[in-house]
């Protein structure tokens, strides 16, 4: 009680105009949906969204950027119901400057805020972005170590929730990202969320009270990736990131925070290289995958690569979820133009090769994308390749995927294989050689692409000959379908090529053989590794509830999904079904669904309902879970509804 009385003496206290120091907030006002994003000199944030009466953080500055660093946490002098001036937990930032609003708030040139402060041996430059269109805006702190001694830091970004004009709600964990989610009007979960997304990797997330979020960071505590997501408490949230910086250096760290009554939160990208080093010149796969955490279908409609200068896509090379070449942009960059689908709780991939720069030195790249009525966040600085000094000889490169990296023991599987030339002369290939795992089966007729010829098949061996030619500074592919053996376990790959001389002009009247240069042939050694589970569907579900209940009585009922596999954790579905003659929120017979994402094996998760039985009937209730295997396992449960006695007067 004594919280809550703090928090009601904290929200009569706080000044209509937002100020720290004297200095008024910088303010990005617009059509919205978020109306207003406002920064204070002090790194304090606020936020106003278009459907609702109250900012949605608490005393409209309830969220913000902290550092601690050698015993001190760092940041804005007043936190409603957080931190207040000489309160002994805490420095206040020391605000230098701020920038006027620029922009215009499209993706290209979005309205933009830059706040400067010092605390200590640190010195932060902190950007802030919003798109108009838009529920979500982008942090892109810089932080500066100005001492000159080595310090390790923590950094934070955290916030009391104030979602939908209250002040309780649940959490929900999405990958990386942790939110504060809504309660609907029955006091249930509902969709709606505030949603803490790191671009920076490497971070943790925390979800709690929100005097519990205050505490870890008066503690100087790091988060510890935990989630009180199914208590309806009033709640908080954050990230936070753990950083050494040596004298003078600094670093940026970014993240994106969404408010989204519809409960869509952002696509997440990814990037992955095949390998870590690689000879200057040489080829290198690169594999991008779109994470979609949300419950319905979300249409990409780009992916663009800004690839390291003086790498070239290697045409005809991308494989997966397309097999289009991307388009060359003036800068460089590279284009896949959708649209794409990325399904509900799915993910979108593709696979490509480049030839990296013919310096050596370690190169990373971003990849971007647009979407349709959603963020997207990009994948920044990532996939680290090491190029080395030139080989004495060219080289190319054999890589492999598979269609589906976890299959069920004896379904059919495909896997591509692309062999790539990332010299200036055409390369003449005599075969494509395949060794399947064990027990695998190719499955005829199912080659393309490369070729639709079926190999010859020697055991476990598959030998597609001919006369194949890779263009220069290209690739060619190969996808073919094979039956997975009955045994579960894990399944590496091979694959390998083999050059060939070709027929050029001679002397004579006619060709001659002429050599290929001599290269170095790369295999795709222990590629495409494939995860199969046992037959038996991997997920237990199970219906409690009352076989016999009374006209008008409110029912639990119980909905477990177990994992009782030993495939580790899963990402799971539960869905109950429920007849009409039961009401839950002031709908009859409603489908209600929800999200594991992380269902470790040997444990379960419980959905708990409450409803209320309707007029008598003989009901049937379902549930469905989905994780892992594509066919849901299902089941079901009877109750009776009966009439109430008559009330006996006298």
């Amino acid at each position: 009680m004594r919280m809550q009385w703090g928090k009601l003496l904290t929200m009569v206290a706080i000044a209509a105009a937002v100020t720290a120091g004297g200095a008024r907030a910088a303010e990005i006002t617009s059509a919205g949906p978020l109306t207003t994003v406002g920064i204070t000199p002090d790194l304090n944030c606020y936020v106003n969204h278009q459907l609702d009466s109250f900012p949605e953080f608490y005393g409209t500055t309830a969220c913000g950027s902290f550092v601690a660093t050698d015993g001190t946490l760092y940041g804005p002098d007043t936190v409603p119901a957080g931190f207040y001036p000489g309160d002994g937990m805490h420095t206040a930032w020391t605000p230098v400057s701020q920038s006027a609003v620029s922009g215009s708030g499209t993706t290209a040139d979005p309205f933009l805020v830059s706040t400067g402060v010092t605390g200590g041996p640190l010195a932060i430059s902190q950007v802030d972005r919003y798109v108009l269109g838009e529920e979500s805006f982008r942090t892109d702190a810089t932080i500066q170590n100005t001492s000159d001694a080595p310090r390790l830091i923590t950094f934070y970004r955290a916030g009391d929730c104030y979602l939908g004009n209250s002040d309780y709600g649940y959490g929900r964990v999405d990958g990386d990202a942790i939110s504060c989610l809504a309660a609907n009007g029955d006091g249930s979960k509902g969709t709606r969320i505030e949603q803490f997304l790191p671009v920076t990797v490497g971070s943790t997330f925390y979800h709690g009270t929100y005097y519990d979020v205050w505490q870890r960071l008066r503690d100087q505590s790091v988060f510890d990736n935990t989630c009180r997501c199914d208590e309806r408490i009033d709640n908080g949230a954050g990230l936070s990131w753990v950083r050494t910086l040596e004298p003078g250096a600094s670093l940026r760290i970014s993240s994106i925070i969404t408010f989204s009554p519809a409960g869509t939160v952002p696509l997440v990208i990814r990037k992955a290289a095949d390998r870590a080093e690689v000879g200057a010149g040489d080829a290198v796969g690169y594999t991008v995958t779109v994470v979609n955490s949300n419950i319905r279908d979300v249409q990409l409609t780009s992916l663009t690569d800004l690839i390291p200068a003086g790498s070239t896509y290697l045409a005809n090379s991308t494989t997966g979820d397309t097999t289009n070449d991307p388009v060359r942009n003036a800068d460089g960059s590279i284009t896949w133009n959708g649209p794409f689908t990325v399904p509900a709780e799915d993910v979108f991939t593709l696979h490509y090769t480049i030839r990296v720069p013919d310096r050596e030195g370690t190169y990373r790249n971003s990849v971007i994308g647009e979407g349709v009525d959603v963020t997207v966040v990009p994948a920044e600085d990532g996939a680290p390749i090491d190029v080395r000094p030139p080989p004495p000889v060219p080289t190319f490169d054999v890589s492999k995927i598979t269609d589906d990296p976890f299959d069920e023991a004896g379904s059919l599987n495909g896997y591509w294989i692309t062999v790539s030339n990332p010299t200036t002369t055409a390369i003449p290939l005599s075969e494509v050689i395949d060794r399947l795992p064990r027990e695998y089966v190719y499955q005829p007729r199912s080659a393309t692409f490369l070729t639709t010829e079926d190999p010859s098949i020697d055991g476990r061996v598959l030998t597609w000959e001919g006369r194949f030619v890779i263009p220069p500074r290209s690739a060619v592919k190969l996808h073919f379908n094979v039956r997975t053996a009955d045994v579960a376990g894990l399944n590496p790959n091979f694959a390998t090529a083999t050059p060939a001389p070709f027929a050029g002009p001679g002397p004579g009247p006619g060709p001659v053989p002429v050599p290929v240069p001599t290269l170095a042939v790369k295999p795709a050694v222990r590629r495409a590794l494939v995860t199969l589970v046992r037959k038996l569907q991997p997920l237990a579900i199970r219906i409690i509830a009352p076989r016999r209940v009374r006209t008008g009585q409110r029912v639990t009922i119980l909905v477990r999904t177990g994992n009782p596999s030993r495939v580790g954790a899963l990402r799971v579905r539960t869905c109950v079904r429920l007849p009409r003659g039961l009401t839950v929120g002031g709908e009859n017979g409603p489908t209600i669904c929800r999200i594991t994402s992380r269902l470790p094996r040997h444990t379960y998760v419980t959905l708990t309902l409450h409803a209320r039985a309707g007029r008598p009937a003989a009901l049937r209730l379902g549930a469905a879970a989905r994780g892992l295997v594509r066919s849901p396992v299902t089941t079901r449960a009877r109750m009776r509804v009966v009439a109430l006695p008559p009330r006996v007067t006298g």
